[in-house]
């Protein structure tokens, strides 16, 4: 056993030297070579889906110098068939993580680290970056899956998810605990999709379902519970007609395949960080003060700095908590959002006043509103003491 632990510790120890050798090597050619390194948070599937399309973004429109780029996972995996999608592009190796963090100890920088972080200051879908893609074979397998789900590839349909802390699995007790505000209910949801299987849609459930979903319209799809795999999750939202959903995992793999949101309890109000495909529009939580009894307009959410809090406990400490979407609500935003791809939507000079009401308002705080999607006009039109 004692023999065991000092080999366990001299392979410790020996690794470790390798790892700073191989630091300091990169350190010292770096004015002539700069060797780069950046750890995707890939048990966190919108992090898998942004990082690697930010970096390749990036990569497209800014000079870089002379450099080689490698890439490392956390150890998780949200979806293995979109991490082996980016390793077909990026050079990934999980053994790297101990030599980037020797490197920035060394240059006390972040000299040697990829930036990945969203700049809302970007139009991150202004050009064709095609990624991710499928090949003939993929495309067939998504074929026979949808068949067996009782859908062709010329069904339209529409992928809904509610968020719950089921879809969780691997996150810590404090981290779903501090995002539980961002929580509703599926039950809100299936007005909405029933309405849009009136319209000639079908819908199809994501997400990793709790309990199955019961209903006698057989234009609803219980994928979650019954069909569900990784590579489907990516096919089947990269052939919706849109995805009805909230600022979750799923969103961030929409854009991309270009495919627009309606967006559901967006939470908080800047929760997109100007991260979205064009046409989508949003609907958000309300904000409920707790002492007052009353809800926040939105001149109030951005006065008070409330609109970007991240964790259940911010929100707790200003005495605010978050109301869901009504089913109503919700219905409403899917309409429009058809409508409104169908060009079939249409306005009167009264909503165009509401609009506009509500864009007066959102300028005052927000330089550039195309920081987030187009708020829904149903919402407004529904909800006016949100603009007092």
């Amino acid at each position: 056993m004692k023999k065991n632990m000092f080999r366990n510790n001299k392979k410790s120890f020996f690794s470790v030297l390798i790892n700073i050798s191989i630091a300091l090597a990169i350190y010292v050619i770096s004015p002539i070579y700069l060797i780069r390194f950046c750890r995707i948070r890939s048990s966190k599937l919108g992090y898998l889906a942004f990082q690697p399309y930010v970096y390749l973004f990036n990569l497209n429109n800014e000079k870089q110098p002379r450099t080689k780029d490698y890439f490392y996972t956390d150890g998780g995996t949200s979806n293995s068939q979109l991490l082996k999608i980016w390793k077909r592009i990026l050079s990934f190796n999980d053994a790297l993580g101990p030599i980037h963090k020797a490197l920035n100890t060394l240059s006390k920088s972040d000299k040697f680290t990829i930036n990945t972080d969203i700049n809302p200051e970007l139009n991150y879908f202004s050009e064709e970056i095609d990624a991710v893609n499928f090949n003939y074979k993929q495309i067939k397998e998504g074929q026979s899956e949808l068949e067996n789900m009782g859908l062709s590839l010329n069904h339209e349909y529409i992928c809904f998810i509610n968020r719950e802390p089921s879809h969780f699995k691997n996150a810590s007790n404090l981290d779903i605990k501090e995002n539980e505000y961002r929580n509703f209910s599926l039950e809100d949801m299936l007005p909405a999709v029933q309405e849009l299987t009136k319209h000639g849609l079908h819908g199809v459930r994501l997400g990793e379902a709790s309990n199955e979903l019961i209903t006698e319209n057989n234009k609803i799809i219980d994928y979650a519970s019954k069909y569900r795999s990784e590579f489907m999750d990516l096919f089947l939202i990269s052939r919706a007609k849109f995805l009805l959903c909230p600022n979750s995992g799923p969103y961030v793999v929409s854009t991309l395949f270009k495919r627009p949101v309606g967006f559901v309890n967006l939470s908080p109000f800047l929760g997109t960080n100007g991260y979205y495909q064009q046409d989508s529009i949003f609907i958000p939580k309300k904000y409920w003060l707790l002492q007052e009894n009353r809800l926040m307009t939105l001149s109030e959410i951005f006065e008070r700095k409330v609109y970007s809090l991240m964790t259940l406990k911010e929100y707790e400490t200003m005495g605010i908590k978050l109301i869901s979407n009504t089913s109503e609500e919700i219905k409403l935003l899917a309409l429009e959002m058809l409508n409104r791809l169908n060009n079939e939507w249409e306005t009167t000079s009264l909503d165009e006043e509401i609009y506009s009401r509500y864009l007066d308002i959102l300028s005052r705080y927000v330089s550039d509103c195309c920081r987030i999607p187009r708020i829904s006009l149903s919402f407004l039109k529904l909800n006016q003491e949100f603009l007092n």
